[in-house]
């Protein structure tokens, strides 16, 4: 199938539809942002920056942030400074808060760019990441490192973790394997929309199913169960120095 231009990625991710293939987890990320947001712009947050930005996709939800600085490792029309996640060329406190999405797996030195995150963001400043768990392997070869929720807490114990969202279950994570493989198959996307929509109807269908369960006594460790091997987490996390 047909790779979309940067554009067009930076569009879906911002405004995805329910007939697109990232469509649920996409879904999940906006919603994470959003709250996201809201916690920088009571925190009187004026200057972000957006680790490993690309295309800035998400620039418009912080429309009160003065300074948003876009970092990354290859230079577009979009990205402010260029360099190395783990060698970051600003002063130390040089920022309210951080963006960071879909970028640490393909990070090759974890430790020290967590490191740089706390040392550019001032003390109390909010963060947020986002990151895989079941997700094939994308922008080969820089593709390194898959996470859990405990293993994030782990790498981030340095920091007052403020909130982790769950994105996806046991199903969502199937059918979004499942597209995933479709996508590879010569067709036209217009072909496979209709089985993409499906997949992600019926990935918020089984969602809301465990969700509701998981309210009973008896369907708590279902819903644990289901929840247990999700596409993606994002966190909000509180810089502590």
């Amino acid at each position: 199938m047909k790779r979309l231009s940067r554009e067009s990625q930076k569009r879906e991710k911002l405004h995805p539809k329910l007939w697109q293939p990232g469509y649920v987890v996409l879904r999940h990320i906006l919603f994470a942002l959003s709250d996201f947001s809201v916690r920088i712009r009571g925190a009187g947050t004026t200057r972000l920056l957006d680790l490993g930005c690309g295309m800035k996709p998400y620039r418009s939800l912080f429309p009160f942030v003065q300074e948003f600085i876009g970092f990354d490792i290859e230079k577009n029309e979009c990205v402010d400074v260029v360099g190395l996640n783990w060698e970051l060329p600003f002063e130390e406190n040089a920022f309210d808060a951080l963006l960071c999405t879909q970028v640490l797996e393909h990070t090759a030195k974890i430790p020290e760019t967590v490191s740089e995150i706390r040392r550019v963001v001032k003390n109390g400043g909010l963060i947020f990441i986002s990151v895989p768990l079941a997700y094939p392997e994308h922008g080969a070869p820089y593709d390194y490192y898959r996470f859990t929720r405990y293993g994030l807490k782990e790498i981030f114990k340095d920091f007052e973790v403020i909130k982790i969202f769950q994105q996806g279950g046991y199903m969502n994570t199937l059918f979004r394997l499942f597209t995933v493989f479709l996508e590879y198959i010569p067709f036209s996307r217009f072909v496979l929309f209709p089985i993409f929509l499906f997949n992600n109807i019926a990935s918020l269908f089984f969602d809301a199913v465990f969700e509701y369960v998981g309210r009973f006594r008896a369907g708590e460790r279902l819903k644990k169960v289901y929840f247990g091997f999700p596409e993606n987490y994002s966190l909000i996390l509180k810089n502590k120095k």
